[in-house]
């Protein structure tokens, strides 16, 4: 079992790798945001961001997820090829017709959503933008379904330097505003768009277009696209409901908050991009379940510990990359950190349905936490702002694995570890609670008291058992080399 979990936990390291660096480009972003752009301004962002996210759900139609297990399916180059082809096709009419209406909608999307037509220009340049990043996730995830991860890393990592400096040139250099954020984006998209067009190159075959596989395909991708909705419902209408409650402001201080959480962000990407293959690969092993259960501990264990130390901490990073404009984003921080890790348990939960092809329960299951989600902004954003819609995106995230997990179990039963999964939840939400509340009027002082009451949970997690000391040196010395390895 230690060797796929090594395997796993190698191919994550990767994209781990790529995640910290993309992140940080990104990350490096925020104080440039904060310092040109007002907190309303970057509502805008964070608000194209959202209706961008419901957009691209149309585009992919679950045909992602559909194609890399039909992929796994069969050893058939043919059958392969005419997976693939099919995809690429179907996705590239998909985007393109999508792109069409958001160019023709955009004053009237920017009317209605940003309040002046002046924004209609920022919806044009992301028209333009989505048809080149659709060949992009294209490629990516075929180069991950045949484990190919630093493949993936390269372009990932070439995309976001080269977005990075073209935003700096746009918006630092040439005083593009707004407008020289979404710029950026589409210049730096046309070149990887050629790049990945001859990646996919020898698989855009017009003559292994199937309708028969469009329609298998479809089968089992669109019961996903509830989900996907759903999904973007717990994870971006929030900035809708404190738009119409709070004001673009609040949005921009929501947004800068969750710019922190994305550094728990990149744990949970780099895993799942790992995780999918990686768990489609092992399924016929006579292990695979205690695999799995594993997984789930361990994944808890590690982010958790990141999302403790990121919850205690935000104020004095918010001090480092922020104005004080921004300072209100603080509190936001811990409740999307934990909510992020509930989205990664939900794509553990998700082994389950997947492997009996079960997907219309995920369907189901988020829309129900999607409910929630919506109950929940409604009730509490006008009484708590910002920490309104962080609860309900922790909740809702949480509700949508919890309810996965118990129908995957039902069909295909893993043996998860609850007792340990329980007492890490607890633990870290215990030691986030009580440390937030430490603040001294010296910020050395105030560090060292957090950092010290932060040990309190690697001392849980070996007092309980959930990993032994012999388990630390294990992973110690793999991770260590690993790490050599992905930083030559």
């Amino acid at each position: 079992m230690f060797s796929r979990l090594k395997q796993l936990a190698g191919e994550a390291l990767v994209y781990g790798v790529s995640g910290i660096f993309s992140r940080f480009l990104n990350f490096f972003l925020v104080p440039i945001y904060t310092r040109v752009f007002t907190p309303e301004d970057y509502g805008v962002i964070g608000m194209i961001s959202a209706i961008s996210g419901v957009i691209s759900m149309f585009v992919t139609l679950g045909l992602d997820s559909a194609a890399i297990r039909y992929y796994y399916d069969t050893d058939q180059v043919e059958d392969r090829q005419a997976t693939i082809a099919t995809w690429i096709l179907f996705h590239l009419a998909a985007s393109l017709s999508l792109a069409a209406i958001l160019w023709w909608l955009s004053e009237r999307l920017a009317l209605r959503f940003l309040g002046t037509a002046d924004h209609a220009l920022l919806f044009s340049l992301l028209a333009l933008t989505m048809p080149l990043n659709a060949i992009g996730s294209i490629s990516w995830n075929l180069l991950r379904a045949q484990r190919k991860p630093w493949l993936v890393v390269g372009l990932s990592l070439g995309n976001s330097l080269l977005t990075l400096l073209l935003t700096i040139v746009f918006v630092v250099l040439f005083r593009q505003g707004l407008r020289g954020v979404y710029l950026a984006m589409l210049c730096a998209a046309v070149p990887f768009f050629l790049v990945n067009i001859g990646i996919l190159h020898p698989w855009i075959r017009w003559h292994r277009f199937s309708r028969v596989r469009l329609l298998q395909l479809l089968k089992y991708g669109t019961p996903l696209i509830p989900a996907s909705m759903a999904y973007w419902i717990m994870g971006a209408s929030d900035r809708f409901f404190l738009e119409h409650y709070a004001g673009l402001s609040d949005v921009g201080l929501y947004a800068v908050g969750g710019s922190i959480a994305a550094l728990m962000g990149l744990m949970v990407s780099a895993f799942r991009q790992a995780w999918g293959p990686f768990a489609n690969s092992i399924r016929l092993d006579p292990n695979c379940k205690e695999v799995y259960a594993a997984t789930l501990t361990y994944y808890l264990v590690l982010t958790l510990g990141v999302a403790i130390g990121l919850s205690m901490f935000a104020p004095q990073i918010l001090t480092v990359v922020a104005t004080k404009a921004y300072y209100g984003a603080g509190p936001v921080v811990s409740y999307l950190t934990f909510a992020a890790i509930g989205y990664g348990a939900y794509y553990i939960a998700a082994r389950g349905v997947g492997e009996v092809k079960k997907t219309a329960h995920i369907g189901w299951t988020t829309m129900l936490a999607a409910g929630v989600n919506i109950g929940l902004n409604v009730w509490l954003i006008p009484r708590l702002g910002i920490v309104g819609a962080g609860i309900a995106g922790l909740a809702s995230q949480w509700v949508s694995a919890a309810l996965l997990f118990c129908i995957s179990q039902h069909y295909y039963p893993i043996p998860y570890r609850w007792r340990d999964v329980g007492i890490l939840l607890s633990t870290s939400a215990t030691i986030v609670a009580v440390g937030v509340q430490f603040h001294t009027d010296n910020i050395v002082a105030t560090i060292a008291l957090k950092a010290l009451w932060l040990c309190l949970y690697p001392i849980v997690i070996l007092v309980t058992g959930i990993v032994t000391p012999g388990q630390c040196r294990f992973w110690t010395r793999h991770l260590g080399w690993r790490a050599r390895v992905a930083l030559p």
